[in-house]
């Protein structure tokens, strides 16, 4: 009997009682809602241990102070938030709409000194770190290039990139790795442990209409806050549904058995204007005897699964800190 009690016992710990994955999160929150959306999941996550966040990609601070109004409307002040790169190494970002910038008001400021300190707070919280971190970007890779080559100390603090990016199978160039060629190409290049949610695969991580509904029509402040941000979206993308690119790398982290994983190298399309930003994936059983695979490919994911945790976790009150 008392071994059934002490049984019971451990499976009533709460799940923030595990251990939580150490990350470093960058976004380019503002365009496309996938990525606030996929903020208030990684908000509402306990498994993870959120260090820091950083914003990337043209007006770098307005989307900061984005993400700082969905961190405060969740309750999580204390994560060290900053923006960062602002334009792409190598050449001039493409500009589109960002509607879900008018949600901000005056009252939505930064953090005293959070502006423009993007690159040196991942310098500083990865060399500061006890552990080895995780880095997690759904946006362009400039912020985390830009860490890699001011400080080439923060490679021995990392414990893996889990991005989303590039694409394998389309034939074309995935907009976070065109939006920063140059960057792409030094992470992919860097040696360390990579992770690709390819746009092959996260093309097809559409919230169905049912789905959508239980989002718009719930009545929790901060999940109202969130359709609103939808449909300001919708403004920009007029009959769309979001699609959650940028949810599959934290999916990755929490569940790889709902994952399908590929070995292989990438190449990163810098010279020819055709095939420019494009991402060539080479299975590692197809690769030349002097070449290593530098990264591990999502090939597919359980759907239903993964849309199924998201909607359980935006639906709720926020668990704060």
């Amino acid at each position: 009997m008392p071994h059934l009690i002490l049984l019971f016992l451990l499976l009533a710990l709460p799940l923030s009682a595990q251990p939580r994955i150490p990350i470093l999160y960058d976004t380019d929150i503002g365009n496309d809602i996938d990525d606030a959306l996929t903020l208030a999941f990684l908000l509402q996550s306990p498994e993870f241990d959120v260090r820091a966040v950083t914003t990337s990609r043209f007006e770098s601070e307005t989307r900061a102070r984005l993400a700082w109004k969905l961190m405060r409307l969740y309750g999580h002040t204390t994560i060290p938030i900053a923006s960062g790169a602002g334009d792409a190494l190598l050449h001039h970002q493409y500009r589109p709409p960002a509607p879900q910038f008018g949600a901000l008001t005056e009252a939505d400021s930064l953090p005293e000194g959070a502006a423009h300190k993007g690159v040196a707070l991942l310098i500083d919280t990865l060399l500061r770190s006890e552990r080895k971190l995780t880095i997690v970007t759904v946006g362009p890779l400039s912020n985390v290039a830009l860490a890699l080559k001011t400080d080439p100390r923060v490679r021995d603090r990392i414990e893996r990139i889990v991005l989303m990016g590039g694409a394998v199978e389309t034939g074309q160039a995935e907009t976070n790795v065109l939006n920063d060629i140059g960057a792409a190409a030094i992470v992919f290049d860097s040696g360390l442990p990579v992770v690709m949610a390819p746009f092959d695969v996260t093309r097809d991580l559409h919230l169905t209409g049912a789905d959508l509904a239980k989002i718009t029509e719930s009545k929790v402040p901060a999940t109202m806050e969130l359709t609103g941000l939808i449909r300001r979206w919708q403004t920009w993308r007029v009959g769309r549904d979001p699609v959650l690119h940028d949810l599959l790398p934290l999916i990755a982290l929490l569940h790889p058995e709902w994952c399908r994983f590929e070995n292989g190298k990438v190449d990163v399309e810098l010279a020819s204007p055709i095939t420019r930003g494009m991402t060539k994936f080479t299975p590692a059983a197809r690769l030349p005897d002097l070449s290593e695979a530098n990264v591990r490919v999502i090939r597919a994911v359980n759907k239903r699964k993964m849309l199924d945790l998201f909607l359980s976790r935006l639906t709720v009150q926020p668990i704060r800190e």
